[in-house]
């Protein structure tokens, strides 16, 4: 198992300056930018909060293909709590 601190990413360093001047790493594993359509599973509440917030965190970079089950869980998540103030304010405690 490696010692030390973890790499930190390339996109970090050139952000940073490269504070350490260390060599940049060339051959890092670049993530494609296209983002799948939201999962058949999610509600309409899910899919549109998907569609709220999706295209802008791919646009800024923050959002790639890998990252799909864990924001359509917040999705999902996001959702929930929606309908469930909704219900609250409704109906009260």
């Amino acid at each position: 198992m490696p010692r030390g601190r973890k790499p930190t990413p390339t996109k970090l360093k050139l952000v940073r300056n490269n504070p350490g001047k260390r060599k940049i790493n060339k051959r890092e594993p670049k993530p494609k930018n296209k983002l799948p359509a939201p999962p058949k599973v999610l509600n309409a509440g899910a899919v549109k909060e998907w569609k709220r917030l999706a295209p802008e965190l791919e646009k800024i970079g923050l959002l790639k293909a890998f990252d799909m089950a864990l924001f359509a869980g917040y999705c999902s998540a996001y959702s929930t709590w929606y309908e469930a103030a909704g219900e609250l304010e409704t109906h009260g405690r």
